[in-house]
């Protein structure tokens, strides 16, 4: 019960820093604030927000896999800030970004639990649906640290891989 006291917190101060992130954003934002639905490997189905700026975007989100591939209960936090790597010009079809993401995820199941921290820099590609939608790919490799470790049983025991390829899909939506 610990562990989870731990991760309420974890996730409250994250919360408490990207509230005040969301008000210093808002008051220099540049374009309308999106809403982002994603599916990835690390994320799992996640929901968050972007702000874009002049030259820099920042998202941040929650997210869980499920279970569904049986492996335990993943929950996490996470948030990137990237930069577009090409001047958009009139019309132009793809958008590419480089950007950074940091997550902080917990995963429990009958034999473990673990909470980690995640660093993965990628490479993203963005393309305009209409005026209102956006749909993004991203491919990236994860660096992973454990931060906690419980062992429930002595049946089985294995810790995330230090490295791995991250991937993922998201729908971006423009508030107005």
């Amino acid at each position: 019960m610990k562990i989870l006291e731990k991760i309420i917190n974890s996730v409250l101060y994250f919360k408490s820093i990207y509230l005040l992130l969301i008000i210093f954003c808002q008051s220099i934002q540049a374009q309308p604030m999106q809403l982002k639905f994603g599916i990835g490997n690390y994320e799992g189905l996640n929901i968050g927000m972007r702000h874009t700026f002049k030259k820099l975007h920042f998202e941040y989100g929650l997210g869980a896999d499920l279970n569904v591939f049986q492996q335990g209960y993943n929950t996490n936090v996470h948030a990137l800030l990237g930069k577009k790597l090409f001047k958009k010009r009139a019309e132009q079809p793809l958008q590419y970004y480089f950007q950074f993401k940091t997550l902080l995820w917990y995963i429990e199941n009958p034999s473990n639990q673990f909470l980690n921290a995640s660093f993965s820099p990628e490479l993203m590609i963005k393309k305009k649906l209409n005026s209102d939608f956006e749909l993004a790919a991203y491919l990236g490799f994860v660096w992973t640290t454990n931060l906690k470790y419980v062992r429930k049983t002595y049946q089985e025991i294995g810790f995330p891989r230090e490295f791995q390829p991250g991937f993922g899909l998201q729908l971006f939506y423009k508030l107005k």
